[in-house]
């Protein structure tokens, strides 16, 4: 109850992995499971030790967070079992190719569970999507899709198409390969969003976005930027997206007074340049 991030609860599940005291686990599980360990780079003990408590555990995992964790293909295929259990799964922040992709696909076809997946940042395209798609019409259970600063075109949203609003009530597809020229028949769904709209949840999750940009490395940074800055001037229109840009702004600025490295301090300054205009 009192981690307040990744490393404070992996910390913890060391301890509990290391006692070896089932009843000593079962005791400290929560009445809604939820395991955060984002932007903790996982090893294999790491994976052991999540996995001893969440195997001790039964019922639903209503929340397993891997956000930046680096987590590979063998290790999701590992932990299959326990993804099956999972309402909300966060991968966002981790290299996802068709291999891995192919593993969530795996899981969406037979998991009864899951409702929200994040893969925000993920660096999947069409191909992905698409077998991504093709799993979620087999139970139909997936409700939110998130997939923002990704490689996604309208073309892999096209697979989307016949699954919105029903399951899928949110599919988000922000900064991703998306033109101004594409279809209109996806812009209008409602609950596909490809820009920026003044709903309170944007605003949110726009302080959420940015506070993942203050913590993050210049080099994570500037792959974001690549994202964000990729911008028309009809996007900014929403309040809550011209507070963003401005904080974001700021947040280029200080890291440009506090860098050291030439070629780094260039390509910030770059994108200092496309938001000043």
């Amino acid at each position: 109850m009192l981690c307040e991030n990744g490393a404070q609860i992996l910390n913890q599940l060391h301890c509990l992995f290391e006692q070896q005291d089932p009843s000593l686990a079962l005791a400290v599980q929560p009445k809604a499971l939820q395991v955060n360990v984002s932007d903790e780079t996982l090893s294999q003990m790491d994976y052991n030790a999540i996995k001893y408590f969440l195997n001790l555990t039964k019922g639903n995992i209503s929340e397993l967070d891997l956000t930046g964790t680096g987590v590979s293909c063998e290790a999701l295929r590992d932990m299959q079992p326990l993804l099956l259990r999972c309402n909300r799964l966060w991968l966002g922040e981790n290299n996802l190719n068709m291999d891995t992709a192919q593993v969530i696909a795996d899981v969406l076809r037979v998991s009864e569970s899951i409702t929200h997946l994040g893969l925000g940042w993920s660096d999947i395209g069409d191909d992905e999507l698409l077998a991504l798609s093709s799993a979620i019409r087999v139970k139909k259970k997936l409700q939110e899709l998130w997939m923002e600063g990704n490689r996604v075109s309208y073309k892999g949203l096209l697979s989307l198409r016949d699954l919105t609003p029903n399951p899928l009530k949110t599919v988000v597809a922000i900064w991703n390969n998306l033109t101004d020229t594409d279809p209109e028949s996806l812009c209008t769904q409602e609950s596909i969003t490809v820009s920026f709209t003044d709903d309170d949840m944007w605003a949110a999750w726009g302080e959420w976005v940015f506070k993942r940009c203050e913590v993050s490395s210049n080099d994570k940074l500037v792959t974001v930027l690549h994202k964000v800055c990729n911008i028309s001037v009809h996007c900014l229109e929403a309040q809550w997206a011209k507070t963003f840009y401005k904080q974001l702004l700021q947040l280029i600025k200080h890291r440009i007074e506090c860098c050291t490295e030439d070629d780094m301090c260039k390509k910030l300054k770059k994108f200092e340049r496309i938001l000043n205009l």
